[in-house]
C-alpha cells in the first residue's frame, strides 16, 4: 500500500491518471491501490495522450529503457528513498521511477532532438509580445523528480555516450560530485515549496550538462529537483510532488472536470518545479526583462521574485516568471527562467 493521507494523494494520483500519457499506465499499480479512479471511464476517455508540451521523447534518448531495477543501487538508495517519502508498494515504486526516467528522456528531447525556438514558442506561446526570447537558446530543462536525483544523475553521467552525449562536466570545486556534477541546496524553490508545506526540511537541485560530440555551442543540461533534503535525508511526503506533477499539466477542460466530481482539494494546485531556463549574454540582461516583466504583471503572468537573484551554487544571476491560463483556478503552470553566468 502507499501510506500517505487520504483526500490530499487520493486527488493528486486521480489527476496522474488522467493526465499522464494513457498507454504508460495500461496495467498499472496505481489502479488496483485506486480502483475508485480506474473505474472513471469520463477524464480517461476525454484526456489525450501527451507530454509535457506535447512533445514525446525521442527514440534516440532511451534512458527508460535502462534496466534500472537490477542496478544495486536500486535497492541501496531508491527503495529506502521512496519508503522514507511514504511509498512502501514495490510496483508502485517501479512505475513512479519510470515516470522519472521518461521525464529525463522527454528534457533531453527538447534539448538535443528539437529545434529550442520551436520548444521556447510553445512554452511562452503569445503571452509576452515583443520579447523574442525564442531568439536565445535553452541553458537547461528543469523537472521534479519522484526518486532520488544523485541515482539519476549516476546513471546519466555513465550512459551519455550511449545517449549519443558527451558529458561536460564540472570541475572540482565545492558540491561537485565524483562524476562532475553539481549538487546543491535550493535558494528559491524550498520557499515556494513551504508556502503550502511550512514543514520542508529542504529542496536539493542537481545539474548535469553535455555537448554533441563536444561542441561548446551545443552545451545544454538537466536541472534536476529533489523534495529533500542534501543526502536524500527528510524527504517530502510524495503526494506534494504529485500534486506539483498535476499542475504542470492542468488544462481549463480537466479542471473543470475535476469540479464536477467535487474535488475540492486540488482547485488550487501547487505550481509546479518543471521550467525551460532561456540563457542570456549577460546579467544586464537578466535585469533589463526583469524589470520590463515586472512592469507587465496581470493575472496571467507574474514574477517569483521582486529582485533579481544571485545563486552562489553555480554563480549565476537570473530571474523567473510564470504564465498560466486564462480560467478560473488555472494554476501558473508555465515557468521560464532567464539566467547568465556573466
Amino acid at each position: 500500500t502507499v501510506m500517505l493521507s487520504p483526500m490530499t494523494t487520493k486527488a493528486a494520483v486521480s489527476l496522474l491518471l488522467v493526465l499522464l500519457p494513457l498507454p504508460f499506465f495500461s496495467g498499472c499499480a496505481f489502479y488496483p491501490n485506486y480502483p475508485n479512479y480506474s473505474n472513471t471511464p469520463s477524464p480517461l476517455k476525454v484526456v489525450e495522450a501527451r507530454d509535457w508540451l506535447g512533445i514525446a521523447p525521442a527514440a534516440t534518448f532511451n534512458l527508460r529503457y535502462y534496466a534500472i531495477k537490477q542496478d544495486k543501487r536500486y535497492v541501496e538508495k531508491v527503495i529506502p528513498y521512496f519508503h522514507a517519502r511514504g511509498v512502501k508498494d514495490r510496483s508502485t515504486i517501479d512505475h513512479l521511477v519510470a515516470l522519472d526516467l521518461r521525464a529525463i528522456d522527454q528534457a533531453l528531447t527538447l534539448l538535443f532532438a528539437r529545434p529550442h525556438s520551436e520548444v521556447i514558442k510553445r512554452l511562452v506561446q503569445n503571452d509576452i509580445p515583443g520579447m523574442r526570447l525564442e531568439a536565445h537558446r535553452i541553458d537547461h530543462v528543469g523537472r521534479e523528480l519522484f526518486g532520488p536525483m544523485d541515482v539519476y544523475l549516476q546513471i546519466l553521467s555513465e550512459q551519455s555516450a550511449k545517449l549519443g552525449l558527451r558529458h561536460d562536466k564540472y570541475p572540482p570545486g565545492k558540491g561537485v560530485t565524483k562524476e562532475g556534477n553539481l549538487i546543491f541546496p535550493s535558494v528559491q524553490v524550498v520557499e515556494v515549496f513551504r508556502k503550502t508545506d511550512p514543514q520542508v526540511v529542504g529542496v536539493t537541485i542537481g545539474r548535469i550538462f553535455f555537448t554533441v560530440n563536444g561542441d561548446p555551442a551545443t552545451k545544454a543540461g538537466l536541472e534536476l529537483f529533489q523534495a529533500s533534503a542534501l543526502n536524500n535525508q527528510n524527504p517530502q511526503s510524495i503526494e506534494a510532488t504529485l500534486q506539483r506533477q498535476a499542475s504542470l499539466f492542468m488544462t481549463a477542460s480537466e479542471m473543470a472536470l475535476l469540479q464536477k466530481k467535487g474535488e475540492a482539494s486540488v482547485q488550487r494546485l501547487p505550481e509546479p518545479v518543471a521550467h525551460l531556463a532561456i540563457a542570456l549574454p549577460n546579467s544586464k540582461q537578466v535585469y533589463a526583462i526583469h524589470n520590463r516583466l515586472g512592469k507587465a504583471q496581470s493575472k496571467t503572468m507574474k514574477l517569483y521574485g521582486a529582485q533579481v537573484a544571485y545563486n552562489p551554487g553555480d554563480n549565476s544571476t537570473n530571474t523567473k516568471f510564470a504564465l498560466r491560463d486564462n480560467y478560473p483556478r488555472a494554476p501558473f503552470n508555465r515557468i521560464i527562467e532567464l539566467i547568465s553566468y556573466k
